[in-house]
């Protein structure tokens, strides 16, 4: 299934606090939360959050069905003092909401019924074209596609970590934007069709007490992405046929099972080799070495039919060899 309202840009992280006026409130509004994240597949752990400060209890999360095991969803708090709780989703949440078929509109619906205050959400936007990419992207800053129609120019600065990665406005300021090569984290090989085309451009806004950020950023996220950067963002949501959810997870999927099969076929090959030569069948070979459970770190998303993930592994095999062609051609 699919989300009823499908946005072009994605939230990628999302912060919100809820206030309570009695204990007694708050351990209601606690249940209610912890009932939502179990619908969207969530597991509470026992593991405290590494920062604690002004709460006295909290929890990490774990998706059930994320790509890593051990990959955290995010934390919940709470503070009976200030009769306040604290969620924060990560990438990895999120990622599962946008898949779910409802998409955010349980956390939407949560905020507004009980005055939720936002207190950071990422809103990322991928463009698999190339066109928009970091250069472009400086040549717009150069031209004031950035500037804000009052105020001084924001900041830009170039990191290099998995790739460049540009920044427009300052760290600690209230909107930021990150520009990288998300082909690049990913570690997608050079072969891929999104190869050095695959770039993200991802907003960050924090509400520092001065700026309220609006609840409609939730379910329209598309809105609050154009009115940060108009001039410039108007081109990529009008321009960009984006690249859906589905497929970037199935993406991710297929990169790191064909990282496991190059691992295995390195480490193993030549073994596996002698033992289907001994056996003289690749089906008993395949039924004497395979056993149950998973990768250490790896599990299949749930959301994600096992079809979509092998289109796209199947990709990656076609294009690896094409690529081995053009290589003993040249």
């Amino acid at each position: 299934m699919t989300n009823s309202i499908r946005n072009i840009t994605k939230i990628d992280h999302l912060s919100i606090e809820l206030r309570k006026e009695s204990t007694k409130d708050l351990i209601l509004l606690e249940k209610q939360i912890i009932e939502i994240l179990t619908q969207y597949g969530v597991r509470i752990s026992s593991k405290k959050p590494y920062s604690m400060t002004f709460f006295d209890k909290g929890y990490l999360l774990y998706s059930h069905s994320s790509l890593s095991k051990k990959r955290s969803a995010g934390s919940i708090k709470f503070s009976t003092k200030r009769l306040c709780i604290k969620l924060e989703l990560n990438g990895a949440q999120c990622e599962k909401i946008n898949l779910n078929s409802q998409g955010f509109k349980c956390i939407s619906d949560l905020c507004k019924n009980h005055q939720a205050i936002i207190r950071r959400i990422d809103i990322c936007f991928d463009d698999i074209t190339g066109k928009y990419n970091l250069r472009r992207a400086g040549q717009d800053y150069s031209a004031g596609q950035y500037d804000s129609t009052k105020g001084i120019r924001p900041q830009k600065k170039t990191y290099l970590s998995s790739g460049r990665t540009l920044y427009i406005g300052s760290l600690n300021s209230y909107k930021l934007l990150r520009i990288y090569d998300k082909s690049a984290e990913q570690k997608l090989p050079s072969y891929h069709l999104y190869y050095k085309k695959w770039v993200r451009h991802e907003l960050t806004l924090r509400n520092q007490g001065k700026i309220r950020i609006s609840l409609s950023a939730i379910n329209n996220p598309d809105g609050i992405f154009l009115d940060a950067y108009p001039k410039a963002h108007r081109k990529l949501l009008k321009n960009v046929t984006p690249i859906s959810i589905e497929r970037i997870t199935a993406i991710q999927t297929a990169t790191t099972i064909s990282q496991k099969i190059e691992c295995t076929r390195k480490q193993r090959g030549r073994t596996l080799r002698l033992i289907r030569d001994v056996l003289g069948s690749d089906s008993e070979t395949l039924n004497l070495l395979v056993r149950d459970g998973n990768p250490s770190g790896v599990i299949l998303p749930e959301e994600i039919t096992l079809k979509k993930i092998r289109q796209e592994l199947v990709e990656f095999f076609d294009q690896n060899n094409m690529n081995s062609k053009r290589k003993s051609h040249d």
